[in-house]
């Protein structure tokens, strides 16, 4: 699904489901929609026009900005009055898109009927719609109603991705709260996923798309179904909305984070992405350039399976010596330097936790496999800080993570 990818993703977003909308497709006027929400302390309405862009809809304050600013400016002046005369063409269409929202507003029928077309209700509908733009962009209601709640894990990751920084949010899924559709080719589970960043009141980035997976059987109650959506965004400072939904049972969940801090991955500043964890056979295939991993929002996982973990190192030029030390310490316990056995694959004896790397180029990434199976049960810290030649301050990353027997 590809519906909302504008300012209504936005909105979306924050407050859910509109109560009503209606729109008024007619020659001569920009594809346009209204949505009102219903709320105690005053009902917000919001409208939206694509102007140029049959796919870009845009928040817009008064209903008439749907004609441009300088149309909306003349009626609302007065410089050109309407009337309810049928041979008046302009006229006639202005007050049949008002008759459309008559669902969304009692003001409208009035001006519909062309008694209500006056300055001082236009001024009121215009203050209506401008107080409405400011309460949708800057505040959340999440009245998104779902039947349940989806019990879901998600996780987000800032990366440098393919071809700039982008933010990776990953989801997981039992089995026991989805509702397989069952099919003549089999079971089919649906899980809609929308992710916006928002830079103040403004969408920058948004992305919206509905997962459909085949499968042969249902999942067990405690099988997982994993995936991920990468957002390509600028650098900044974001405030991040994730909707992850499963509609076949009405189940949902939202979740938010209000400090994304993104940084500008190709400035010849040091510095490292966020850590990625996942585990072979037990996540979502995630790639990047030449490397892949199986990722999983989940932080609770069996020890007798490597854990695959994937950073970016930045900043660096190329031939730059670095070490890159990966800490593994138990939370409330002491550190386990020296656990790691087959790092990379490599042969059964001890390897130390020191691992010498070059840099590449702007972007040097790395993926470690590291075997667990040696650790007993219990909660875990895992830190990766990395330590460039030449005297600069070290950086890290750390993951809080489970580890359980079978």
């Amino acid at each position: 699904s590809q519906e909302l990818v504008d300012d209504r993703g936005v909105i979306y977003v924050r407050h859910g489901e509109p109560d009503q909308v209606a729109l008024f497709p007619a020659l001569g006027v920009d594809p346009n929609v209204s949505w009102l929400y219903v709320r105690s302390g005053g009902n917000l309405v919001f409208h939206f026009a694509a102007r140029g862009d049959v796919g870009d809809y845009k928040l817009i304050e008064s209903l008439l900005d749907v004609f441009g600013p300088d149309t909306a400016l003349r009626v609302q002046t007065g410089q050109w009055p309407l009337s309810t005369d049928p041979t008046d063409p302009r006229s006639r269409l202005f007050l049949d898109l008002f008759n459309s929202r008559q669902n969304i507003d009692a003001q409208y029928q009035r001006l519909a009927t062309g008694a209500g077309v006056q300055q001082t209700l236009l001024a009121e509908e215009r203050s209506l719609g401008g107080r409405s733009v400011v309460i949708g962009t800057r505040t959340d209601s999440y009245p998104i109603r779902f039947r349940a709640e989806l019990e879901a894990a998600l996780q987000r990751h800032v990366v440098a991705g393919e071809s700039g920084s982008e933010v990776l949010v990953v989801y997981s899924v039992p089995g026991s709260a989805l509702e397989p559709e069952q099919t003549a080719s089999g079971v089919v589970y649906r899980l809609e996923l929308r992710t916006v960043l928002l830079d103040g009141a403004t969408r920058v980035a948004y992305s919206d798309t509905t997962r459909v997976v085949r499968r042969d059987r249902e999942l067990e109650d405690d099988e997982y179904l994993h995936g991920y959506m990468s957002v390509p965004v600028p650098d900044g400072l974001y405030e991040l909305k994730v909707v992850l939904a499963d509609r076949t049972r009405g189940a949902g969940r939202i979740a938010a984070d209000d400090a994304v801090v993104v940084p500008n991955f190709l400035a010849p500043v040091f510095g490292m992405s966020d850590v990625v964890v996942g585990q072979g056979g037990a996540g979502e295939i995630w790639r990047v350039r030449d490397d892949s991993l199986s990722v999983t929002a989940r932080r609770r996982l069996p020890s007798d399976r490597p854990l695959e973990v994937y950073y970016e190192v930045h900043g660096l030029g190329p031939g730059t010596r670095y070490r890159s030390e990966l800490e593994v310490r138990k939370i409330g316990g002491g550190s386990v330097f020296g656990w790691v056995k087959r790092l990379f694959g490599g042969s059964d004896a001890p390897v130390a936790l020191e691992l010498e790397g070059v840099a590449v180029g702007p972007t040097t990434r790395v993926l470690q496999t590291v075997d667990v199976g040696d650790l007993a049960e219990g909660r875990y810290r895992l830190t990766i800080r990395i330590r460039p030649d030449g005297g600069a301050d070290p950086v890290e990353r750390e993951v809080d993570l489970t580890l359980v027997g079978t």
